[in-house]
């Protein structure tokens, strides 16, 4: 990344370079990039639910095996989901 600046004071030319290296930031979003494909492509079911356990997200394979979309599963507990009636996501939590 690279950010310039420049201007004219009191007949002075002042220029300002800002220079960072990204690469390392830009090696981590192409393993999320990655990662957030297999999830997509994988055959198997994949749910993610936030601390409180709410369905943040369904994969594709979700939605085919279960019938519910990404947009029904938002923000309900797995139990409604899956109709298990289990309400003990501790060690979920955990792993």
């Amino acid at each position: 990344m690279a950010v310039a600046l420049g201007t004219t004071l009191e007949d002075q030319h002042l220029f300002l370079a800002v220079l960072a290296d990204c690469t390392e930031q830009q090696a981590s979003e192409q393993k999320l990039r990655q990662l957030a494909m297999a999830v997509e492509a994988s055959a198997d079911a994949v749910l993610i639910a936030d601390e409180a356990g709410g369905i943040r997200y369904v994969n594709p394979a979700f939605t085919a095996m279960t019938g519910w979309t990404q947009q029904e599963a938002a923000g309900l507990p797995p139990s409604q989901v899956y109709g298990d009636g289990a309400t003990d996501y501790g060690p979920m939590w955990a792993a």
